[in-house]
């Protein structure tokens, strides 16, 4: 299969604000805008030179709150009156915000600029800010699905900040301030690997003569090193129970791997292989699920769950079941002495041609496609070459890989209905 890119190469030069800009044209019927900030919820700390900062958690979500409220409006409201829509996220690695429409988005991007290179923090509406946070935080605490990964991640992790909501906590965010945002923001929003990506059927000509006039607040960049978080290779726990009241028991399986190395692309590969060997084990058409169906000792199939951060794999699965530890021990089974019927050649070569093929389907959803994009080029890899890293992956490295996962590896949560015994 081969991999389909941009139609066009992207036109790529750098602002006298220290921002990277690529303009891609495309046929697309929308303009797509993302700009990205190397800031994420996983970052804990980082140097400027020789000084090293501390980052609360949760401050890069709650940055990417506050950067739409301008001096006197709602950045929402502006790109509303401009025909626009305007969205945001924060991931473990990234901040990016994007801007999608098919008119005005000249007007649109230098806007997007102006309300992220300016701030407008003061106590109040920090303050305003944490009671939102707060409510969003709330919504999500008590939902089963919730607690149950939250249950494995204290099992298997220390401190590392994958454990956590990438929101934050309640504690942390009610002690973030108006002046650590301002810091955070002077460090991160003018450093010198922000992007700028604009996809659609752009005047590129255009808009790079707007962009390079652009007068820009920011003057000079800084260059943040982010710190690694360490967390230990051994699990905390191997096994725990919990009764909770629910219409059915839940079992999770979770797997912790410390990896030797910083090397992007083989971290990209090793995730794929956690991610292969799993579903060839345990996915919908295995041979163990169907075993496990007939036996009534598992409802519908697992959930997978797969983060891969700081060299930190962290692999976790779960599924409807009140025979938690009798399956508990199939699971076991399967993994270190299964016969094979499922983990074949004949299986992965499917598996990862569908996985190659869902790959390309992604790429269909434009803005997607430029979200990726920029995901992979922030952690040094391009589009292209990820398609190639998965092309690559053999069976044999499944099977080493497989080799290399142990017992000590393990975790088990079973959570028990309350009127069912233990």
């Amino acid at each position: 299969m081969k991999f389909n890119g941009f139609n066009d190469k992207p036109v790529k030069f750098k602002l006298k604000n220290g921002l990277n800009v690529e303009l891609i044209y495309a046929p697309t019927l929308q303009t797509y805008v993302e700009y990205d900030v190397p800031l994420g919820s996983i970052h804990t700390s980082y140097k400027i030179g020789n000084k090293t900062y501390p980052l609360k958690p949760g401050i890069a979500h709650f940055l990417e709150h506050m950067m739409y409220m301008m001096k006197d409006h709602d950045a929402f409201e502006h790109f509303h009156k401009l025909g626009v829509i305007a969205n945001a996220m924060t991931t473990y690695r990234q901040t990016t915000y994007g801007v999608i429409g098919h008119k005005n988005m000249l007007e649109a991007t230098l806007y997007l600029l102006e309300m992220l290179e300016t701030t407008n923090f003061t106590g109040e509406r920090v303050q305003a800010e944490k009671s939102i946070i707060n409510e969003e935080i709330a919504m999500y605490d008590d939902e089963i699905d919730t607690i149950v990964q939250k249950k494995m991640f204290d099992q298997l992790i220390y401190e590392h900040p994958i454990k956590y909501e990438i929101t934050g906590r309640k504690s942390e965010i009610s002690n973030i301030s108006a002046k650590d945002l301002q810091r955070v923001f002077d460090h991160f929003y003018t450093s010198d690997k922000r992007q700028l990506l604009i996809l659609g059927p752009i005047d590129v000509e255009q808009f790079k003569h707007a962009l390079l006039n652009y007068k820009s607040p920011i003057t000079a960049t800084k260059h943040p090193l982010i710190l690694n978080n360490e967390e230990p290779k051994n699990i905390k726990s191997s096994e725990e129970i919990y009764h909770l009241k629910m219409n059915v028991g839940v079992f999770n399986m979770g797997i912790k791997h410390i990896l030797d190395t910083k090397d992007e692309k083989l971290l990209f590969k090793t995730e794929l292989y956690m991610l292969f060997l799993m579903r060839l084990l345990y996915d919908t058409s295995t041979n163990f699920q169907e075993h496990m169906s007939d036996l009534k000792l598992m409802i519908d199939g697992f959930n997978f769950n797969l983060i891969l951060e700081d060299e930190t794999l962290i692999f976790m699965m779960d599924v409807e079941s009140d025979h938690s530890f009798d399956l508990k021990e199939h699971v076991l089974e399967q993994f270190f002495n299964t016969d094979d019927k499922d983990l074949t050649k004949e299986a992965f070569i499917a598996l990862k041609k569908a996985y190659l093929g869902h790959f390309m389907m992604a790429l269909d959803d434009i803005e997607n496609r430029l979200f990726l994009y920029g995901k992979y080029q922030l952690n040094g890899i391009s589009l292209e070459e990820a398609f190639t890293l998965l092309d690559e992956i053999t069976y044999e490295d499944i099977l080493n890989f497989k080799s290399s996962i142990t017992k000590d590896m393990f975790s088990f949560s079973h959570f028990i209905k309350n009127d069912q015994n233990s």
